[in-house]
């Protein structure tokens, strides 16, 4: 037993306190404050009961709907790629239907891997001791609650820290697989992609890596391919934006970042206006005060992201800078014109080279104690709130 404790990698203790942590903080919540929300979606297929609900609401339910009944099940689906719901019907079939219980399993075991993986990446990078720092930084983050629910950002989490991991280590086969599947899990891929492409460009090996990385968008036309099949319209995924309220900005990502400036600055006026503090509840509701709320909450991310960026170019070099600047300029290019910022943060939980840095910036005591200190109140807030069924992200 002590010899195989032993040969556990050291970040799957982060991994295992924070996960514990995190589920019992929304259990007491949840019991203390009663499990009846009115805010629900409803029944989840496979999901029985609140504690299953509770990991599947929001984005959870629709991954939970793809799972069971397939992309013809509503207008909205085709904006979900295949590769989680994919996992999540195998899986769950397997479980007798549990289609929940299924999405949990999955999205922790590739948090676990996650956290393994930017242990090893980062003391490849940074060293053993920013490694550490790295780890607990991701444990601690405030969305972080979001690698053990039913969403994909576990499964891309996983497949862009191993594509980093195996180029950087010039293992190209194993590089360009994580990237292929990554370009059924998030549009966001091809972020990752160019980053890749840079690390291939500078590698001794530039001609057999840059075969393995190229032609990897390709895996991405699976997904149209099934659509056609179950809806009819190839393009459905693009259809399916209008359904969301997104559109692409003709400024591009300075169209978002505008757009949110202008949004958090009527939020700040809105807040000093209103008595009452924001309700939190979930954005489609147009409330006031949520939006007001939502929106300040999102442009202050978006600060902090930007400037996390420059310091991941400055300090890793030009692959992790334009993976991070690309996975921002994405979602940022195609505002949502109420909330133009729209679960920005929870975007930011899958750019794993902020960690990386923020594992470095803290490498003084005073640093590393304000940085767990807020981001753990952070983490707190968020998850009391999606235990109530509250919007978070």
């Amino acid at each position: 037993m002590r010899v195989a404790l032993r040969r556990l990698d050291p970040a799957i203790a982060p991994f295992a306190w924070s996960r514990a942590a995190i589920w019992g903080l929304a259990a007491i919540v949840a019991l203390w404050l009663s499990p009846d929300h009115p805010r629900a979606h409803g029944p989840t297929p496979g999901g029985h009961g609140y504690w299953y609900g509770l990991w599947a609401n929001w984005d959870g339910a629709w991954f939970a709907q793809i799972a069971h009944h397939g992309y013809a099940s509503g207008a909205g689906t085709p904006a979900f790629y295949p590769l989680y719901p994919a996992l999540l019907a195998v899986l769950g079939r397997v479980f007798a239907g549990q289609y929940v219980f299924a999405g949990i399993v999955i999205a922790l075991a590739c948090a676990a891997v996650s956290f393994v993986l930017l242990r090893r990446l980062t003391a490849l990078e940074l060293g053993e001791d920013v490694a550490n720092r790295a780890t607990l930084v991701l444990a601690i983050f405030p969305l972080s609650f979001f690698l053990q629910a039913v969403y994909s950002e576990s499964v891309f989490l996983v497949l862009a820290i191993a594509t980093f991991y195996f180029a950087r280590k010039e293992r190209w086969a194993l590089a360009a697989a994580a990237l292929a599947l990554s370009f059924l899990t998030r549009p966001t891929a091809i972020a990752l992609w160019i980053g890749a492409l840079i690390l291939a460009w500078r590698s001794p090996l530039r001609r057999r890596s840059l075969e393995w990385i190229i032609p990897t968008p390709l895996a991405f036309a699976a997904f149209p391919a099934l659509l056609k099949w179950q809806t009819g319209d190839a393009l459905a995924f693009i259809h399916a934006e209008k359904y969301w309220h997104r559109s692409f900005s003709a400024l591009g990502p300075l169209g978002g970042v505008i757009d949110g400036a202008k949004a958090a600055a009527h939020g700040v006026h809105a807040i000093i206006a209103t008595s009452t503090p924001p309700d939190w509840t979930y954005p489609a509701n147009l409330n006031l005060k949520e939006t007001a709320a939502v929106n300040v909450e999102s442009f202050a991310w978006l600060v902090l992201f930007l400037a996390l960026t420059v310091a991941v170019w400055r300090v890793l070099g030009a692959a992790y800078g334009a993976y991070a600047a690309v996975s921002l300029a994405i979602p940022l290019a195609e505002p949502w014109n109420v909330f133009p910022l729209f679960s920005l943060p929870r975007f930011g939980l899958v750019i794993f080279p902020f960690f990386m840095v923020l594992g470095l910036l803290a490498r003084t005591r005073v640093r590393l104690t304000a940085l767990v200190a807020c981001s753990t109140l952070l983490l707190a807030f968020a998850v009391a709130r999606w235990a109530l069924w509250y919007w978070v992200a």
